[in-house]
């Protein structure tokens, strides 16, 4: 009888046993006992996804490539949106340059789909509005900074429609974070670990 080390004492059948050996074996062997021999990885290139077929291996590709933050709504989506007329696209355009439209459902009575006009902001201007956030806290400490400061982000980000500071307030609780999250992208504030994951070796 042999030793079975998840317990001991019982007697392993055949296909226990190699299932064990498959995980003593580490990754590596679990790996190779369920997909066959893996080739090593080339340094530099991303490994391919688990894929069944050529077919699904292309539809993968094709999606991948797809870059999500330029996919536009379809049709019916624009239909039930919010946005200024062309005249004033054009206008902000020509004054910000770099501009994202933030969809936000849930913020009308008429069913309609709010949107919400973004810009970049520089280094200079976040820094400008971090200090100004400090030195009010120090004079209302019953106010968090983090709120301050993501309050001025928005009221300055926000190029239509006009979000001011006393408006903020009365808005609806997530807005102003979900916005800031947005601001913070465009300002090139990503994640280590996601930037990390798309670099490639000279």
């Amino acid at each position: 009888m042999d030793k079975n080390p998840l317990g001991e004492g019982r007697e392993i059948p055949m296909d226990d046993q190699g299932l064990i050996d498959m995980l003593s074996a580490g990754p590596s062997g679990i790996e190779s006992s369920v997909h066959g021999e893996i080739p090593p990885q080339v340094e530099g290139t991303f490994p391919l996804p688990n894929v069944s077929s050529e077919e699904n291996l292309s539809q993968v590709e094709t999606k991948q490539k797809q870059p999500v933050l330029d996919e536009g709504p379809d049709e019916a989506m624009k239909e039930q949106m919010v946005l200024p007329d062309e005249k004033i696209k054009a206008a902000l355009k020509a004054k910000y340059g770099l501009l994202r439209v933030v969809p936000i459902p849930y913020t009308r009575d008429d069913g309609k789909i709010q949107c919400y006009i973004l810009r970049q902001l520089t280094r200079s201007q976040w820094r400008t509005m971090e200090s100004s956030a400090r030195k009010i806290a120090e004079s209302k400490p019953n106010l968090l900074p983090d709120e301050i400061f993501q309050e001025k982000i928005i009221a300055t980000a926000c190029v239509w429609p006009s979000l001011p500071e006393h408006q903020i307030a009365t808005s609806p609780a997530g807005l102003v974070p979900t916005l800031f999250g947005v601001v913070q992208q465009m300002g090139l504030f990503f994640n280590p670990e996601a930037i990390m994951a798309v670099t490639f070796p000279l």
